[in-house]
């Protein structure tokens, strides 16, 4: 069952281990800093999309956090696909 993982706000946004699962759609969209991803799973924490781990099951969200970061859209931005990553503005 897919889930939203909420960033925590902190470390590299491309380590899985730096989101934890939330039960709510996230509010935010746009911005500067990842807010949320969205991945087919149901851990509490994410399981493996790091940069580093050659069995990385999932290295399109790698790029589509690069994108998002680099865009400040929501990724992937192709019409009739959900996004799976969601931003944010800083958080003070």
């Amino acid at each position: 069952m897919p889930n939203w993982y909420a960033y925590l706000g902190h470390g590299d946004p491309t380590f899985s281990g730096n989101y934890a699962i939330t039960f709510v759609k996230p509010n935010c969209t746009t911005g500067e800093e990842v807010c949320a991803i969205y991945l087919n799973q149901n851990t509490a924490i994410p399981q493996g999309f790091d940069p580093l781990d050659p069995n990385n099951p999932f290295p399109p969200m790698i790029q589509y956090i690069a994108d998002a970061l680099a865009t400040q859209v929501p990724q992937p931005n192709f019409p009739f696909e959900k996004p799976f990553v969601y931003l944010r503005g800083p958080v003070w």
